[in-house]
């Protein structure tokens, strides 16, 4: 188990949206990409509707292998079959030829400015990539029943949410925290509140003290073994959850806290504004539950 010892707020990206630079518009047929040197060569890439021919600089000294794009050239009348594609967050390439063996990877949007992206996985595609899916937990039905009425686009009527403290983004996120597992160089006694979480898939877990968070709302995105997490508590009021923050389409949510708008703590970047349960009170996701981790309150005995 792995305590949280240090967090360093820094700003969120202001937009996941990758500037691919158009060099040429050209027609192409799909082919396989390819490693020369340390540039990772991609004929053929689809995003949304459109289609590129793009290349990848490996970033030096990087681990896991760090890549950021360096050329994009629209095509026409291109051949997609079998071609690489970018969602907006993962950039897969079915294949890619390394000195003679074929390999499959998948790629994570690391940061929009510049376009850099981090390896998540590979392997030679005779062992075949995975589908992508979501690591999700199963549902926790401790809460109730979720028999929300909506009311015109919200959840809770307008009337009830109130403006006040720093706008949206006005507080940064805490961006992946620090963690040690020293427990003797922290400063936590066995008194004070902590939130646990716990994931299945890899046997990962992680503490976050709750005095650790600000005394009105903090938000930590971080990750928990295989799953992308997000944590928000407060210190002055004791309470704190971690909910799943990729969603059932598999989109992964990064958020920022939100104060003095009651039941609202959170935002996201699509601009949902969610509550302590975990649910997206307004925005194009209203009514989304995010899922809860299996986490717990407890005195820090250890």
């Amino acid at each position: 188990m792995r305590l949280w010892v240090k967090i360093k707020p820094v700003k969120r990206l202001l937009s996941l949206l990758v500037s691919l630079i158009l060099l040429s518009s050209v027609a192409a047929a799909a082919q396989q990409a390819s490693l020369a040197g340390n540039v990772i060569h991609l004929p053929v890439l689809t995003f949304v509707d459109q289609v590129f021919q793009i290349e990848l600089s490996i970033v030096e000294a990087t681990d896991p292998v760090e890549v950021l794009l360096t050329h994009a050239s629209e095509l026409t009348n291109a051949n997609t079959d079998d071609a690489a594609s970018f969602d907006g967050v993962m950039l897969s390439i079915p294949s890619i030829d390394v000195d003679g063996t074929i390999y499959w990877a998948n790629f994570r949007l690391l940061s929009a400015e510049p376009p850099t992206f981090v390896l998540g996985a590979a392997g030679t595609v005779a062992s075949n990539p995975p589908l992508q899916s979501c690591t999700r937990p199963e549902p926790d039905s401790s809460h109730g029943p979720d028999e929300t009425t909506l009311i015109s686009g919200f959840l809770v009527p307008p009337s009830e949410i109130f403006d006040g403290g720093p706008g949206p983004d006005g507080i940064p996120a805490i961006q992946s925290p620090l963690f040690s597992n020293d427990f003797a160089l922290t400063d936590i006694q066995p008194d004070h509140l902590v939130i646990g979480v716990k994931i299945n898939v890899g046997d990962s877990s992680k503490v976050y003290p709750i005095s650790r968070f600000a005394a009105g709302v903090s938000v930590v995105n971080d990750r928990v073994g295989d799953m992308d997490v997000v944590a928000t508590g407060s210190a002055s009021q004791n309470f704190a959850v971690v909910y799943n923050r990729q969603l059932e389409d598999c989109t992964t949510l990064n958020f920022n806290p939100v104060e003095n708008q009651l039941p609202v703590v959170m935002i996201d970047d699509e601009g949902n504004r969610w509550d302590i349960f975990g649910t997206a009170l307004s925005g194009p996701r209203v009514g989304t539950r995010l899922q809860k981790t299996n986490s717990y309150i407890a005195y820090w005995l250890a």
